[in-house]
């Protein structure tokens, strides 16, 4: 996560589900989730996304295996998906929670 100036024009709305919108989905269940609210919005460019949201927005993990997450320091924060390489496959796919 790393706070940026702008949200790139090609970037698309994203919904929040059931009121939380959904940073990330992990192998067994668990979620890392912002609550909806008045002043948060979520968008998606090509994987990347960009979350308008004030500063000390709690992001929670939701699941079994629970973990401290960070809190919103920037007014617009760019969320990179990490991503690994299975050398055996030869596949690139997202880091799993």
């Amino acid at each position: 996560m790393e706070g940026v100036n702008v949200i790139p024009s090609s970037a698309k709305p994203v919904k929040a589900e059931g009121g939380k919108f959904v940073i990330a989905h992990g192998e067994s269940g668990n979620r890392h989730v912002i609550e909806a609210a008045p002043g948060i919005e979520l968008f998606d460019d090509g994987g990347t996304l960009y979350l308008r949201a004030p500063a000390g927005t709690p992001m929670i993990h939701e699941g079994p295996s629970r973990h401290h997450l960070p809190t919103v320091t920037d007014p617009i924060t760019k969320i990179d998906r990490v991503r690994e390489k299975d050398h055996l496959t030869d596949m690139v796919r997202p880091v799993q929670d």
